[in-house]
């Protein structure tokens, strides 16, 4: 599984993705809403008996909550161009009980131009193609084949905008342009 996550870690970094470290708390609303955009089911959240604050009071479903918070944080800080990703769990209760479940998971966010070394002022924004080569890339340099992208139409998503990739039944990424109202409300006002 280390040598995985080394490989997929090796992958984004050559990209020109930096690796971000986000928490696993999160607030309700987030985990709500990032669980949504995936199809996860909100009955899947695992909540903390006694959390700190409203803040933390989820267990992460997926690593995107962080990520968006990080490319908020960074916009409102001037930088230009926003390229993070994170390798980490997402957590699930379990119909029975007990622990919840830890899925591995890589996420990455992109906004800015597309070029972010670039000296050309009138450069085009990051898009939903963009999105799509970057994970095609690094889905190929990962050696995973025979892939489908499926037309995916969920909360959050950018009508148009998104597709999910499958291998064989199996759902394994999602991609696409986020909507920008669904974006206002984490702070973020470029696609």
């Amino acid at each position: 599984a280390e040598i995985v996550r080394a490989r997929a870690r090796r992958a984004m970094i050559a990209r020109g993705l930096t690796e971000a470290w986000t928490t696993t708390l999160v607030s309700e609303r987030e985990a709500i809403a990032t669980a949504a955009l995936l199809g996860q089911p909100e009955g899947g959240l695992v909540r903390l008996a006694n959390p700190m604050s409203r803040e933390h009071e989820v267990m992460r479903p997926n690593p995107v909550p962080g990520l968006l918070r990080a490319c908020a944080h960074n916009l409102r800080q001037g930088a230009p161009a926003v390229r993070l990703f994170e390798i980490g769990a997402g957590f699930s209760a379990r119909a029975e009980g007990g622990l919840p479940d830890e899925t591995p998971m890589l996420a990455a966010v992109v906004t800015g131009p597309r070029y972010a070394h670039a000296h050309d002022a009138a450069q085009a924004m990051v898009d939903w193609e963009e999105a799509r080569g970057l994970w095609e890339a690094w889905l190929d340099e990962m050696g995973v084949d025979a892939t489908e992208w499926r037309s995916y139409s969920g909360p959050g998503w950018k009508p148009g905008a998104s597709a999910e990739v499958a291998q064989g039944t199996s759902r394994i990424a999602w991609a696409g342009a986020l909507a920008q109202a669904w974006l206002r409300e984490w702070g973020i006002e470029v696609p």
